[in-house]
């Protein structure tokens, strides 16, 4: 009776050991099964921008999380461990219009580099002004009033 409980017992902990180990490795791959994101951030002019926030946004139906970044004085940003899938990349900086990445694949064991360029908020207005215009106009219809 002694000889057979201490089997049961020996067994339970070969079983626990080999349980450990098969948790462990399948931890380790999770973690190695990660993604990496990289980019930068600039205006029209190429100019670095420096406190821009980089929001990943998974694009995944079950996942609904952010995460955010700050770019440094290089307009760079980095994350690490992230999971693979399709994500949606928003640029936000004060002075210039919100910018939107999409479809943008992280996969394992590769870092993605994204390139953002920013647009002024004065840039819209510019395109709105109407040069002016250069042609002279010889149209008749003073002539008509004058008559």
């Amino acid at each position: 009776m002694k000889e057979r409980r201490l089997r049961i017992i020996g067994a339970l902990v070969v079983a626990g050991a080999c349980l450990s180990i098969c948790v462990t490795t399948s931890h380790a791959q999770i973690k190695s099964a990660s993604g990496k994101v990289a980019g930068v951030v600039n205006d029209t002019l190429g100019i670095p921008q420096l406190g821009a926030t980089v929001e990943l946004i998974s694009e995944s139906a079950g996942a609904r999380s952010a995460v955010d970044f700050l770019t440094n004085t290089q307009g760079v940003f980095r994350g690490e461990r992230v999971a693979p899938g399709l994500y949606s990349v928003r640029v936000t900086l004060a002075g210039f219009l919100p910018t939107l990445e999409q479809h943008v694949r992280i996969n394992a064991h590769v870092t993605t580099v994204v390139r953002v360029q920013l647009e002024s908020m004065f840039a819209s207005l510019d395109q709105l002004r109407r040069a002016p215009s250069s042609a002279t106009v010889e149209s008749d219809d003073w002539k008509w009033v004058l008559r």
